[in-house]
């Protein structure tokens, strides 16, 4: 009888591992998922998505990996040799598990990190959710031992870096008021440009458009910049701002109004003029007066104001 418990026992446990899967066995074992299988193999990815982990992962099928390469005017297996490959794929990776019942029903716009350090950007829509504006998760909760997988249609690309439509914008307080000023960059004049404001009322296609909140904040602000002659068709950047009863930046109030405004050519500016010394994170890395982190210089755009090891800069011309 003991034997048999042994046996039993050794079975269970054998089936048990076979049972086990991670998110990178879901997609090689996907029919539909074999050119994301091949683009992870060739970043290097798949020690990743194989190991311990609490992973949710964005899993574009063949179909969404054509429309890019259909975008690009390429063979789709040239996608497989995109300098950018590996930033593009983590982009569709968070570090957290996210089901689709909490981006459902995470509000209007929500966002989160990702493993490139860049945020993605989802848009609940009551019975469906989705992604950065143009990719939709088709399939949900394909539950793996290190995180959750969900289908998508597109691929979706980072912001602000990939392509000519810039929608990289700056947020600052207006002096003497509780408005906040919204500074748009590199201004396309034949682009179309749609500011989603993060409170369920009707986007405005006016590239400088003046809206008031009657709500309390924080609201997930987006732009998003599309034309046929951009790379990859256009772009797309959110930030959370509000405003709190002293006009301080990211509290709460009830109202305030934004103004976006021109801001002109950001330009590949690789000067920078220190202006005052301020408690920020005191790391090699770049972040805005928001919070947001760069991972390089060329990402800040000329005129913004950011902090470097703990102090606060400005970005100039050389």
């Amino acid at each position: 009888m003991k034997n048999v418990l042994m046996a039993f026992g050794l079975a269970l446990t054998t089936l048990t591992s076979f049972a086990q899967s991670t998110a990178w066995s879901v997609i090689a074992g996907s029919e539909n998922h074999t050119l994301l299988e091949a683009a992870i193999s060739v970043s290097g990815l798949q020690d990743t998505l194989e190991g311990e982990g609490t992973f949710t992962v964005l899993a574009p099928t063949d179909a969404a990996f054509t429309i890019l390469a259909e975008e690009m005017g390429t063979p789709v297996e040239q996608l497989l040799e995109l300098p950018n490959l590996t930033e593009i794929l983590m982009y569709h990776v968070l570090p957290e598990v996210y089901l689709y019942e909490t981006l459902l029903q995470s509000g209007v716009n929500s966002m989160h990190n990702t493993l490139l350090n860049e945020p993605i950007y989802f848009q609940s829509l009551a019975t469906s959710v989705t992604v950065n504006y143009e990719a939709s998760i088709t399939a949900s909760d394909i539950i793996t031992d290190n995180g959750v997988v969900h289908v998508i249609d597109r691929v979706v690309l980072p912001p602000n870096g990939f392509g000519t439509c810039n929608a990289y914008f700056d947020v600052s307080q207006e002096e003497n008021s509780l408005g906040v000023i919204i500074t748009l960059y590199d201004y396309n004049p034949n682009a179309t440009y749609t500011w989603d404001f993060g409170d369920e009322s009707t986007p405005s296609n006016d590239p400088f458009p003046t809206y008031t909140y009657d709500t309390n904040g924080p609201h997930v602000l987006c732009l998003i910049v599309e034309d046929e002659n951009c790379d990859f068709g256009g772009d797309t950047y959110c930030q959370a701002i509000s405003v709190d009863s002293l006009g301080v930046l990211n509290g709460f109030i009830e109202g305030f109004t934004i103004n976006v405004v021109d801001g002109g050519e950001s330009g590949p500016v690789t000067g920078v003029s220190e202006i005052q010394n301020t408690q920020r994170p005191l790391d090699n890395h770049y972040y805005n007066v928001m919070g947001q982190r760069f991972n390089n210089l060329r990402r800040i755009p000329f005129g913004t104001v950011y902090i470097f090891n703990g102090k606060q800069y400005i970005r100039t011309e050389d």
